[in-house]
């Protein structure tokens, strides 16, 4: 299945009351006075077009970060990249370690190849 590029926008709308139901056409990100900053996919962003508004296409806000992959808790620390599976195993014995009294690791499935889910 091939996935929709998603779009980023905003554009005015100074009637709050038609917020719930745009709603039901994109996905709302933040609205700051008139502005709704917002997202949707092509089919969406033409049925919001279809109700006459001006939209102004923005940088994805996913494109504004350069995410890392890290396996080691240590390069972690910044919350600026993603853990490899096997840092994330470590970072949730860390948390059971440190919390015995709230945190306990559990298997709850296997994978395919034999591995466990935590």
């Amino acid at each position: 299945m091939l996935l929709s590029e998603e779009y980023y926008f905003r554009f005015i709308e100074p009637d709050k009351t038609k917020l719930n139901e745009i709603t039901f056409i994109i996905s709302l990100d933040k609205v700051i006075g008139d502005t709704i900053y917002a997202y949707a996919n092509a089919e969406e962003l033409k049925n919001l077009q279809q109700l006459r508004y001006s939209i102004e296409i923005l940088s994805h806000t996913g494109s504004l970060y350069k995410v890392e992959i890290r396996s080691s808790l240590r390069d972690l620390h910044n919350w600026d990249s993603y853990p490899t599976y096997e840092a994330y195993l470590q970072m949730m014995q860390q948390f059971e370690t440190n919390y015995p009294e709230i945190c306990r690791l559990d298997t709850f499935g296997y994978s395919v190849e034999g591995g466990g889910f935590y």
